[in-house]
């Protein structure tokens, strides 16, 4: 499996709780402020919640989340309705939208730490012609120079300013899922990402903290690698997911990434 995916040309990035541990809380605290803060301002007996809220419910029925209740997003189904949630920012208080996403994603940077085995596995993989996308439903900042979530994340683990911003133009995230209706684990974020980043699924690999995510990639031909980087027992639940589609799973990225370029 491992000399297989070393010859793996492109390799899939998540960026929460995949390029950095899950013990370390900060995806967490994220999540619980983005509940926190969305549930500020949509609900309420206001006309403008009540605006935001009924918009927010049409886009999960129209991305396909039946299951979801708009009124109940809680710490584990935040991350499918994120880009939901950050399209209805956009239409109902598109003003305010920087001002939303930084109230979002508060100041916890300092919980992530320096992942020098990360760093050096990028660079040994440009090295070897290996082409690395980010694929996030995180937001990153479209601008040369920009910062938002993702450069500050990618800035704590220890990647230069050069690099970041190389990795930008190779960054599928939040805005560009925005864009196109649709963030992961959906078929159609997918697809609009391999049309983003025309790259040929055979000769892909994808590491994501989620099952979801990597059973859509598996879908499509990539092969898929489940980042659990906790001391925790995953659910039962979701090892049956990784099993059935003969995922590895593995509890650091970098050091599986070092692997593969030696």
């Amino acid at each position: 499996m491992r000399m297989m995916l070393a010859k793996k040309k492109a390799w899939i990035l998540d960026v929460d709780d995949c390029l950095y541990p899950i013990d370390n809380g900060f995806h967490n605290k994220v999540k619980q402020s983005i509940v926190r803060e969305f549930a500020r301002i949509s609900t309420g007996s206001g006309a403008a919640e009540k605006k935001l809220f009924s918009y927010f419910s049409d886009l999960l029925k129209d991305q396909g989340f039946y299951d979801l209740d708009p009124a109940m997003i809680d710490t584990k189904t935040v991350g499918i309705a994120f880009p939901a949630m950050v399209q209805s920012l956009l239409h109902c208080r598109a003003d305010n939208m920087h001002a939303d996403l930084a109230k979002f994603y508060g100041d916890h940077y300092d919980d992530i730490l320096p992942d020098p085995e990360l760093v050096i596995a990028f660079r040994d993989a440009q090295k070897k012609g290996i082409t690395i996308y980010l694929y996030t439903n995180g937001p990153s900042h479209p601008d040369q120079g920009g910062i938002n979530h993702v450069q500050k994340t990618l800035n704590r683990l220890g990647f230069d300013t050069d690099e970041i911003e190389a990795l930008k133009a190779r960054s599928y995230d939040l805005l560009k899922a925005i864009q196109d209706g649709a963030g992961k684990p959906t078929n159609k974020s997918m697809e609009r990402f391999l049309a983003f980043s025309n790259i040929d699924p055979e000769d892909a690999l994808m590491i994501d903290d989620s099952v979801e995510n990597i059973a859509t990639a598996h879908r499509y031909g990539i092969a898929p690698i489940w980042s659990w980087s906790s001391s925790k027992t995953p659910p039962a639940q979701k090892q049956a997911i990784a099993d059935q589609i003969n995922a590895p799973r593995i509890k650091h990225t970098g050091q599986f990434l070092r692997g593969l370029t030696h």
